[in-house]
C-alpha cells in the first residue's frame, strides 16, 4: 500500500493535467499513487494518459457518467488506497517537496493546509530553492482564524484517511463551496497544522473552476449556509468568534473572489452574498453574547 495517494479528479484538460502529473513525479518523496478519475468526457484522454505515464504509480479511472467536480472527487478518493490522502485540482501543481513536507507536518496532526503560489495562465512555473518551512499548529475546534478561505481547497490540504472516515465526503448541499464546508468540519474534530510556506500552485486561467464562477453571491450566501450549520452543531463556535474577526473574514473572501478573477468582480456583485454573511455571523456573536448575559443573571440570582 503507498503512503500517499494523490487524487486527481479531471474532465477534459489535458493540457493542464499533464502539468499537474508531471509536477507529482517530481516529488522528493517518492512513496505515492497517482489516481486519475476521467469525469466521462468526450475524449479519450485517459488511453492518451495511460500511455504517457507507463509509470505503475498512475492509475486511471473512467466515471461511466459525468459526475461534477465534487462526486469526481469523491468518487477518486474512494478508488485511492494510501494511509494520506493529498487532493488535487488537475489544473494545478505541487511543489518538489510539496509531499515531503507535508508527510512530516501530519506526524504532528492528521490534516495540514498548505500555503499557495498564485499563477496567471497555461506559462511554466519555476519553483525557487524550498529552505526550512513555517508550520503552524491548530488544536481542534473553531475560532476566528477557521474563517479563513485561503487554504482550503482541496489543492491546498493533505489528510490521514481517518479524516475522510469519519469528516468526509464532500457534500452536495453546499455546492462549490463543498471544500470550505468540509475543511471547518474537519477543524471542528481535529488537530491541524498550517504549512505557511507556499507549496503548490494555483493556477488562473479562463477554464479554471473559480475563473469561470459568475455567481459570487451565491457562493457567499452558501458560506453563510455553512457558518449556520457550524453553530447549531458546535454552540463553542459562538463564544470564539468577535466582531473584527467576523469582518476580516467576510473581507478575505471578498479578496479571494476579487483576486481569483483579476478583479472582474464589481464590489456591488458581491454586496448581497457579503451582507447575509456578515448577518449571519452578527447574528452568532448576539446569540452568544445574549446567552451570556443571560447567565450573568441567573448566577445573580
Amino acid at each position: 500500500m503507498p503512503l500517499v495517494s494523490v487524487c486527481i479528479p479531471t474532465y477534459d484538460r489535458p493540457q493542464v493535467l499533464c502539468r499537474a502529473l508531471d509536477s507529482v513525479l517530481r516529488q522528493t518523496l517518492q512513496d505515492f499513487e497517482i489516481v486519475v478519475s476521467f469525469d466521462a468526457g468526450p475524449c479519450d484522454y485517459a488511453e492518451l494518459i495511460r500511455n504517457r505515464y507507463p509509470d505503475p504509480r498512475v492509475r486511471t479511472v473512467v466515471q461511466p457518467s459525468n459526475l461534477g467536480i465534487l462526486e469526481n472527487f469523491n468518487a477518486c478518493i474512494g478508488a485511492s488506497s494510501g494511509a494520506i490522502v493529498k487532493p488535487l485540482c488537475d489544473d494545478d501543481e505541487l511543489a518538489p517537496r510539496c509531499l515531503e513536507y507535508a508527510v512530516e507536518a501530519l506526524h504532528a496532526a492528521e490534516f495540514v493546509s498548505i500555503d499557495n503560489v498564485l499563477w496567471d495562465g497555461l506559462g511554466a512555473y519555476e519553483w525557487p530553492e524550498t529552505g526550512p518551512v513555517e508550520w503552524i499548529v491548530r488544536r481542534r475546534g473553531l475560532s476566528p482564524a477557521s474563517l479563513r478561505v485561503d487554504c482550503i481547497s482541496p489543492t491546498n490540504i493533505a489528510f490521514t484517511r481517518r479524516v475522510w472516515r469519519e469528516a468526509g465526503p464532500y457534500r452536495r448541499a453546499y455546492g462549490n463551496s463543498f471544500d470550505y464546508d468540509f475543511t471547518m468540519r474537519v477543524y471542528a474534530e481535529f488537530d491541524s497544522v498550517r504549512i505557511a510556506t507556499p507549496l503548490c500552485l494555483f493556477r488562473r486561467w479562463e477554464l479554471s473552476e473559480t475563473y469561470k464562477n459568475t455567481q459570487p453571491c451565491e457562493i457567499l450566501c452558501q458560506l453563510a449556509a455553512i457558518l449556520e450549520e457550524l453553530a447549531a452543531r458546535y454552540p463553542e463556535f459562538r463564544g470564539n468568534v468577535s466582531s473584527r474577526a467576523l469582518r476580516v473574514g467576510a473581507d478575505l473572501v471578498v479578496g479571494f473572489f476579487v483576486e481569483a478573477r483579476h478583479g472582474r468582480y464589481h464590489w456591488r456583485e458581491l454586496r448581497e452574498g457579503l451582507h447575509r454573511v456578515l448577518r449571519t455571523q452578527w447574528r452568532l456573536l448576539g446569540g452568544h453574547r445574549r446567552a451570556a448575559a443571560k447567565a450573568d443573571v441567573s448566577s445573580d440570582q
